[in-house]
């Protein structure tokens, strides 16, 4: 009789240690989950938006990238000589492309600014030509051009707002350890000149 109740004791005591460490397990997997899993997937997905981001402002500078060569025609047709406005743009132009290749989201910038410095002194030239600036091709290309211009502004802020989401997931108390062990780093928005896109020619402001 006693070496049963040793037996049934024995088995009880066993389910207990059993269910402790089944109940640790879970407690553990449960905080390991919340302090470490948790806030990984979400700087990953912070920053697979701010990826989804870029490429969005790489897309909108390469749609509007297509429409210079059009206007660069349309005025050509009505100039006299060799401008060294043309060759301009077409430097610009090049350089926006190189810096599209490049990935670097800095020379993008600057490489987008001087576009839109280039453009407006093409527009500043073409004004010279009223039949030129009062044509059906050249308004659409410009109204082309403008639209183009707001839909960059546009990719632009909301890649800057997913940086900014991402930048303070990974300098919070647990995102800053989480960064530190597996290697996030900051990230800078995306910073444009404001006067590159100020022109009443073009209306960028609209």
């Amino acid at each position: 009789m006693k070496q049963k109740n040793y037996y049934k004791n024995t088995f009880v005591i066993i389910l207990i240690v059993i269910g402790a460490i089944w109940f640790g397990v879970v407690i553990f997997a449960s905080c390991i989950n919340r302090l470490v899993i948790d806030p990984y997937d979400s700087i990953v997905n912070a920053q697979q938006n701010v990826k989804l981001a870029e490429a969005n402002v790489e897309n909108m500078l390469q749609n509007r990238l297509t429409l210079i060569p059009d206007l660069v025609k349309v005025v050509e047709k009505y100039s006299d000589h060799e401008e060294k406005v043309f060759s301009d743009i077409a430097d610009a132009r090049q350089n926006l492309i190189n810096s599209i290749d490049s990935g670097d989201l800095a020379k993008m910038s600057e490489a987008d600014q001087n576009l839109s410095v280039a453009i407006n002194n093409l527009l500043a030239y073409a004004e010279q030509y009223p039949t030129l600036t009062a044509g059906t091709q050249y308004t659409a290309l410009m109204d082309s051009i403008a639209e183009s211009v707001n839909k960059i502004t546009i990719a632009r802020t909301e890649y800057n707002e997913a940086v900014a989401t991402y930048n303070k997931k990974i300098t919070t108390f647990r995102g800053a350890i989480l960064a530190k062990i597996f290697g996030f780093k900051e990230l800078d928005e995306y910073k444009a000149d404001k006067a590159a896109y100020d022109s009443s020619m073009v209306e960028f402001s609209k």
